[in-house]
């Protein structure tokens, strides 16, 4: 090996294809949580938390739709 190929731990490739799998697993993610709203909504539990079953905040599910707790159990 050279020292040119020495210098650079990962092919440009890489880091190209390590950005993408990053970028779909963000994807999924917010996807699963969507789809997990989805259904809180049909079974009538959106807007309540999962932990106390209070209400949330309505200004807490228009900054985060896909919230499941309230607040005070967040924090």
């Amino acid at each position: 090996m050279n020292a040119a190929t020495n210098r650079h731990e990962y092919e440009p490739h890489d880091i190209v294809d390590d950005e993408a799998a990053i970028q779909a697993d963000a994807i999924e993610s917010r996807l699963a949580a969507v789809n997990d709203a989805l259904e809180r909504i049909d079974s009538g539990t959106y807007g309540l938390c999962k932990d106390c079953t209070s209400p949330i905040a309505d200004e807490r599910v228009e900054a985060l739709p896909t919230t499941t707790s309230c607040r005070s159990c967040a924090d």
